[in-house]
C-alpha cells in the first residue's frame, strides 16, 4: 500500500468516527436551522435546492424566486457557516452541511 492508499484508509475512518460522534446532534442541528434562519417556506425551499449540484439560477427557478433571493440567502447562510458555496467557473454552487 503506498502512501496515498494509506492516507486515504487513514481519511475514511476519521470520518466514520466523526459521523458516530455527531449523528445524534444532526437533527437537533437541522432543526435549529430551521427554526432560526429558514423563516418563510421559500427560504425553507430555497435551500432544500441547496444540494451542491445547481447554481443559483437554477435554485431559483426551481423554487419560484428571484435570483437576488437566493443570493441573499446564500449569503447570510455561508457566513454563518452552515453552507459551503463551491466556485464553478462564474457559477456559485451552494451545498448544505448536513
Amino acid at each position: 500500500m503506498d502512501n496515498e492508499d494509506q492516507v486515504l484508509k487513514e481519511l475514511k475512518a476519521i470520518r466514520e468516527q466523526l459521523q458516530i460522534l455527531v449523528v445524534d446532534k444532526a437533527d437537533v442541528l437541522r432543526e435549529r436551522i430551521e427554526s432560526e434562519h429558514l423563516k418563510t417556506a421559500n427560504q425553507k425551499k430555497m435551500y432544500s435546492y441547496f444540494d451542491g449540484k445547481r447554481n443559483l439560477e437554477a435554485i431559483a427557478q426551481k423554487a419560484g424566486v428571484s435570483g437576488e433571493a437566493v443570493r441573499l440567502l446564500v449569503v447570510a447562510l455561508e457566513q454563518k457557516g452552515l453552507i459551503r458555496v463551491e466556485k464553478q467557473g462564474k457559477q456559485s454552487i451552494p451545498k448544505r452541511l448536513l
